[in-house]
């Protein structure tokens, strides 16, 4: 995949999630997260979105 390649695609298991909740949206919801020491935001699809 590109993104391996470009290396801006990380493994799930590289990034912490925290229950905090920063947004809600129609098809997603942004969390936060660390990844290498960092605090950032993850979006993630909602449960809808990968069904589809």
């Amino acid at each position: 995949a590109v993104a391996a390649e470009e290396k801006w695609l990380i493994a799930w298991s590289d990034v912490s999630f925290h229950a905090n909740l920063l947004g809600k949206g129609g098809y997603a919801m942004v969390v936060q997260g660390h990844y290498a020491g960092a605090r950032v935001a993850v979006k993630m699809p909602s449960k809808e979105q990968l069904c589809t």
